[in-house]
């Protein structure tokens, strides 16, 4: 396993957990604001900011450590010779 593997695997981890974990959260507040009163709806944008935009950072994360874990099975290692 090289680094550029290895890296791309932490990535998708960490990204994994922030989408999963703040997309989570911001769908059970998110529907508890919109199936209570309608006083509560005020704070959608606040979910939206706070359990959305994470979400979205984590989706990015876990993409860019699939593309890197991809370009590392691309690539061959020096130390190994090629079949």
């Amino acid at each position: 396993m090289n680094v550029r593997r290895f890296f791309g695997v932490t990535l998708i981890a960490v990204g994994v957990l922030v989408a999963v974990t703040t997309g989570g959260c911001a769908l059970v507040f998110g529907l508890s604001a919109l199936l209570s009163e309608p006083s509560d709806l005020g704070l959608l944008p606040i979910i939206l900011v706070l359990g959305v935009v994470p979400c979205i950072v984590g989706v990015v994360i876990t993409w860019l450590g699939v593309r890197l874990v991809r370009s590392a099975g691309a690539t061959t290692d020096p130390i190994t010779p090629p079949d």
